[in-house]
């Protein structure tokens, strides 16, 4: 598990049995995808209703289970606009995947829900009577039905959740949302929370954790939550969401196939390609470093880093550092700065592939000609791209220097 040739290379105490024996982690879970719910409602973000369908597409092509949209949101009705995107969602091939709307504890906003076209409606579990009328109005009209704890896990203590989903666990629920939108719960108390509600529910139902990252924990919680017995996850590509986003959508995926060993059926390959169609269409940027799927997420600037980089692309491979960026549709990306010229080896190899002068004296020389132009910036960081490099290095000259043949 710890080792895929050419693919990943991770602790391989990870999957000691005195690491994994408290885990309950089902062999796979499925991903519930909030980001076109979370796009349309965060400040600073742009969508349209032609990107949101776009980024449906590929969700589904990715392999994402569900994906939930909020129709109503609080006390604010749908517009316009989110009604003509859900409308436009039920027509994109699906695959696998079920779309989820959310409605009042009503009848009219059941009906306007599945006549938008939803496989799936989510319903507040309270007043109980209600809830139970509700869902079985929206079973006879073929409709899965879907809810949440009724409150978060900060403030209700796993027997209590426990007595509050015995009530409609009879009801033959695709999924109950369990929120806490805080962050404010430690991954270790994820993992005790779901593995000891599961212990207490008169019947099995599929949890799936709604998981912010006010501490920046939102990957950690979730995976824990997984190890604690959950059957999905509630993310959002990029984190994008309020109080500080969700978990992220690339991260918690990434994180549970290759360190935890758990399938989510999505298409690793693809994570980057649908990371940046999120950023297009919302108009908020990832950041450039963000784990996985920014662009300067596979950086090198280190002699020996960037000599090995080149040297296994120059056999057809990819340097593993501890995966390797195709995975997830990523690439490495080698820069020149001081650390990298501080050496000679990369400089030196990357002359050799580019079939210029690569003796001794023809290195000093190509090291000096770029320290001078990383001098010369004035805008950006103090390195240079290996388009730049390539540029300085073909356009030099290398006449009279002994030993190069020029």
């Amino acid at each position: 598990m710890w080792l895929n040739q050419g693919k990943w290379q991770v602790n391989p105490l990870n999957f000691s049995d005195e690491v994994r024996r408290d885990y309950e982690a089902r062999p796979e879970i499925f991903m519930l995808d909030s980001t076109i719910r979370n796009m349309t409602a965060i400040p600073g973000s742009r969508w349209d209703v032609s990107g949101a369908v776009a980024m449906a597409t590929l969700a589904a092509e990715i392999g994402v289970r569900i994906i939930e949209i909020d129709v109503v949101h609080g006390t604010q009705p749908p517009t316009p606009q989110v009604m003509e995107m859900f409308r436009k969602i039920r027509d994109v091939p699906r695959q696998r995947m079920k779309v989820f709307g959310s409605a009042w504890a009503r009848k009219d906003s059941v009906d306007q829900v599945l006549d938008a076209g939803a496989d799936g409606v989510i319903i507040e579990p309270d007043p109980v009577a209600v809830f139970r009328e509700l869902a079985a109005y929206a079973r006879s009209r073929g409709a899965l039905v879907a809810t949440t704890l009724g409150g978060r896990i900060e403030h209700m203590a796993p027997p209590e959740a426990a007595a509050r989903l015995d009530r409609i666990v009879d009801l033959e629920l695709a999924y109950v949302s369990i929120h806490e939108n805080t962050n404010a719960t430690v991954p270790e108390a994820w993992r005790y929370y779901l593995r000891t509600l599961l212990r207490l529910l008169v019947k099995p139902i599929d949890l799936v954790p709604h998981l912010h990252n006010n501490f920046g924990l939102g990957t950690a919680a979730a995976v824990a939550a997984v190890t604690g017995g959950a059957a999905g996850i509630d993310a959002a590509m990029n984190g994008l969401g309020i109080h500080a986003g969700l978990a992220a959508l690339d991260e918690v995926v990434v994180a549970l196939e290759i360190l935890y060993g758990v399938r989510t059926g999505i298409d690793l390959s693809r994570l980057t390609e649908y990371s940046r169609l999120a950023a297009e269409v919302s108009g908020i940027p990832v950041h450039p470093y963000k784990p996985m799927v920014g662009d300067y997420a596979f950086v090198a600037e280190l002699d020996p880093f960037v000599r090995s980089v080149l040297e296994m692309r120059g056999h057809g491979h990819e340097r593993v550092h501890p995966i390797a960026p195709s995975l997830v549709g990523n690439r490495w990306t080698p820069f020149w700065g001081v650390n990298t010229l501080a050496e000679s080896s990369a400089t030196a190899l990357k002359l050799a592939q580019l079939r210029l002068p690569h003796d001794e004296a023809s290195v000093a020389l190509a090291r000096r000609e770029l320290s001078e132009a990383i001098k010369a910036k004035t805008e950006g960081s103090l390195a240079l791209a290996e388009h730049e490099v390539e540029t300085i290095l073909t356009r030099m000259t290398f006449k009279n220097i002994p030993g190069t043949g020029a």
